[in-house]
Formats: structure tokens, sequence, C-alpha cells
């Protein structure tokens, strides 16, 4: 078929005879066909040969097949030595289901070789210089001039060492000039502009080659002030962040923690190696919080890019401990979420007033499990919202406690709530639990186990809280007693509540560890 495509390419040859110089192009923009008066002109054509190894400017045609656009545009170029100056035109061929393309050309008589550039490069916004093989100014369009504070007249003609001063870049051009690399890019180089201002630019070195040898050079100077100004703010925010004292995470959309500040890692007492890449809610997980807790959570993220409000997170050693999280959202232009940002403000230390207030609005300062008011509210909230799901009440207390209280004092009967409510939170991990008053729990299970299964969970738990208790050396034992009122119909959480004391006192009068209520 390509002996074919030449006999054609001849006879549209032929036709283009003395007329416009022609060139038969493939697709990928190889030479195919040529006439007499191209090869007159074009003194480096070949058939094979890519049009943009003859051609300076060419790409821009390559583009135009590559994109198969519907209307091709004339692009100006030049022959590789600058002397020649033509307008190519390009046609498309469609022959035998292939498509080829046909190139005319009309010469700018007269032109200067600046014309060229001011048609192929003025209208960039990248300073660009153009020096020959012997390293001497061709050309530079009007960025140029204009950041140089030069004009074309006097730098035309002279040497690259005269005008740039930059070792770096002169280094680069003699090594491209003798190896015949295909460019060069130095990532930044500061320079004064026509105001004085310090701007800085990315110099990328492009050579043309012909025959092996490097005849001529672009050097185009683009400025990335912008980008180094926007890395420079991000070094500092950086440095603000790493010395803030609260803790500071940041996270990819997938969750995966890629930056910790030294605040958090202090406060977590994790080492920075085993933080990133980390899932932020595997690392951290206390367990004190079940699934609504975060399901709500993340609802207000995803609605209003924000959440806030007091959790327990783990440190690296197994030790919960409160803190203040706020959680904002990073988006794109298209309001997809880029990244997640979280502040850990550490609510451990009571020092402060205003840490103490917060804490207490929620929690027993004591054993940290939830205040009755957040339990009556929470617990009310969840039974209205999810009656599609079994929900129980136990109502604990610690057996003999006011006995206990009497024999060794109040300080070590605190103790042992602070132990009974780390039991607690260990085997109802996902229930909201709140102290009641005194030596009282109550414990709301949201779930669709079965009684039976609820029960032998109980059983386990009074079993576990029998186990010995150590303070200072020495072993304390404790027991409780539990009541359990199930939700049926519309009971509200204070009717629970008071059937799940009656069923406990009852227990208790019948010497059981726990009962249910019989309604």
């Amino acid at each position: 078929m390509m002996n074919q495509m030449n006999d054609y390419a001849k006879t549209i040859l032929l036709k283009a005879r003395n007329a416009f110089p022609t060139i038969i192009l493939d697709e990928n923009g190889k030479v195919i066909q040529f006439n007499n008066e191209a090869r007159q002109v074009l003194k480096d054509l070949k058939e094979g040969l890519i049009v943009t190894d003859f051609l300076n400017e060419a790409i821009k045609i390559v583009d135009q097949l590559d994109n198969k656009v519907d209307i091709y545009e004339p692009v100006n170029v030049s022959t590789l030595d600058y002397k020649k100056v033509f307008t190519a035109f390009i046609d498309k061929i469609e022959f035998k289901q292939r498509t080829y393309f046909s190139l005319k050309f009309f010469e700018l008589k007269g032109y200067e070789t600046s014309h060229l550039i001011r048609n192929g490069f003025q209208h960039t916004i990248d300073a660009i210089l153009l020096i020959g093989k012997d390293q001497r100014v061709i050309a530079a369009n009007d960025a140029y001039l204009k950041l140089f504070k030069t004009t074309e007249e006097s730098i035309t003609g002279k040497h690259i060492v005269e005008l740039e001063k930059d070792t770096r870049v002169i280094h680069k051009i003699d090594t491209l000039f003798s190896e015949k690399s295909t460019f060069e890019t130095l990532n930044l180089r500061s320079l004064k502009d026509i105001h004085g201002e310090t701007i800085y630019c990315q110099v990328i070195l492009i050579p043309s080659v012909r025959e092996n040898k490097v005849t001529a050079m672009q050097i185009t100077y683009r400025n990335i002030t912008e980008n180094q100004l926007n890395e420079h703010k991000l070094s500092i925010f950086k440095k603000i962040i790493h010395h803030y004292n609260d803790g500071v995470i940041i996270t990819d959309e997938s969750l995966r923690i890629v930056f910790a500040n030294e605040a958090f890692l202090n406060m977590t007492e994790f080492e920075a190696n085993k933080v990133i890449g980390r899932r932020a809610k595997k690392l951290l997980y206390s367990g004190y919080h079940n699934e609504a807790f975060y399901q709500s959570m993340w609802q207000s993220i995803n609605t209003k890019g924000y959440w806030q409000g007091e959790m327990w997170n783990m440190k690296q050693n197994g030790v919960a401990f409160p803190v203040w999280l706020q959680i904002f959202t990073l988006i794109d232009e298209e309001t997809k979420a880029l990244s997640y940002v979280g502040i850990y403000k550490d609510l451990s230390d009571f020092q402060s007033r205003n840490k103490r207030i917060l804490l207490l609005l929620e929690k027993d300062p004591l054993t940290a499990a939830y205040n009755r008011t957040y339990f009556l509210d929470k617990v009310d909230e969840r039974l209205s919202y999810e009656k599609s799901k079994k929900h129980y009440i136990l109502f604990m207390d610690v057996n003999d406690f006011k006995q206990f209280n009497d024999s060794f004092g109040h300080s070590l009967g605190d103790e042992v709530l602070m132990e009974i409510s780390r039991k607690l939170f260990y085997y109802f991990s996902d229930s909201i639990i709140a102290r009641y008053g005194g030596d009282e729990f109550i414990i709301h299970i949201e779930d669709n186990m079965d009684l039976n299964i609820l029960e032998e969970k109980i059983k386990s738990f009074i079993n576990f809280a029998k186990e010995p208790i150590i303070l200072n050396n020495r072993k304390y034992f404790a027991s409780v007693s539990i009541g359990i009122s199930m939700f049926t119909n519309n009971e509200t959480v204070v009717q629970l509540i008071n059937e799940a004391d009656q069923a406990m006192y009852q227990a208790k009068k019948e010497g059981k560890a726990y009962k249910f209520f019989d309604k």
C-alpha cells in the first residue's frame, strides 16, 4: 500500500509543480515524498525525516496532526539556521482508509529572522533568547527584552557569556553544545526585574540538532516567582504548625496521616515513623465511642466540612486521654476532599480553668464516664432515631461500697470507682457509659443481639469485675449488681433507667448478680 501511496503522492506533487514547495507527510509527521521546489529551499530535506528534524517551530505542525483538528492553522517556520522563513499550510489527504497530509510552503521574502520569533514566541509570557552554534545571540522576544531591560539591537551578535552571568547556565550551555543532549532545566535562578524586585526563574535550554551537531539553542527564562513564594509561605506555615502547642495532623483523602507536628507526637507518645501512613482512627482508637458517634461526626464533616467535640484517644502505651478535637476538610475546586486537618487540644491537664469547664459539661471528672445529663440527652436522641435497633439500659452499682468507704477511706473508694469505670469502658466499648451518682453507673447498649447473647456478656463482665484491684501493692475486691431493661415501644429513657434500677434492687433481694426487668 505504501508503493500505491508513493504513486498517489507523486501525482499530487506533479500538480503542485512550479507552484509551492510541497511535502507529503504521514500522520506522524514523517516525510513520504516532496517536490523539487521543496528540495531547492529545504537543503536538509530527506524522505523518512520527521518534519521537526529540519524546521524550527515545526512542533506546532505535529501537534495539529496529533490532535486531529478540524481546521489546520498555518504555521510560521524557519530553516534550522534561521536564514529562510516560511508559512506552512496543512491539508488533509484521505487514501485507502489512511490519513496523510500535504505541507505547502510560502517563503516570506525579505522577512528578518526576528519576524519569525515575533510570530512564534512573542505571544508567550516566557522570556526567550536564541543563540547560534557560535553561542552568539540571533534573536530575543519582547518578554526577554523587558525582563533584562535591554534592546534587540544591543544584544544581537553578542556572546552568551556577555549576557548570562550565572556560571551554572554557561556550563550547561557548553555541555549541551558538546554532548548534543536533548534539553536541560535549571530549577532556580534569582534576577531583578525592571522594578528592582527579585524574581525567580526556571532556565530551560533546548538545543537544535542537525546532522548530529547542535546548530542553535533556545534559552527560556520561565518566571516561577509565584510558585517560589508559595513554597516559602508553605515552609513558614509548616514551621508554625510544627511549633504549635496543640497537636496537628494532616491526612490524605483516604485518612492516612501525611503530617504530624511535634505537639501531637508528644501528646500521644508515638514516634513519627509509627504515625505517618497510618489511618488516624485505627492509630488513636480508644474504644470509648460507639459507631453511632463516628457516624454522627462524619455526617457533619461530609455535609458541613467541619466538626468539633470532645473525644477520647489512646496513647501508644494504651492509656486513654480526653481531647477537644477540631476536624476540617481541605477541598479542591470541585469541592472534592483533598485532605483532612485535625487539631487536638489535650484535656488531661485540669490546670486550665477552661479545660475543666469544657470537660465537666459532659464528663464525670473522677471516672471519665459521661454525666447523667449527657446520657439522658444522647440516649433519648438514639431512641428517637434508631427505633429499628434493640436498646438496652443497664443500671449497675458496686456492692457494699459504703462499707468499703467506711473501712478504707474515700480516697481508696475513688480509686475503686475509677477502676470499675475502666473495666466498663473495656467491656462495653461501643456503648454510652455514664456515672449516675455515687457508685451507680448506667450503660446504654444499642445492638440487635439476642437476649441470651446479652445475658452471657453481662455474666462475663460480672466475673471480670470480681478480679482483684491492686492499689498501693494491696489487693482489693469488689463486685457489682446489674439490672437490665429493654426498649419495647415508646418508653422514655427515664422510664428505662427506673425499670433497670428496680430490676437491680430486685436482684439484690434475690441474692443474684443481675436481673432483667419483668414488664
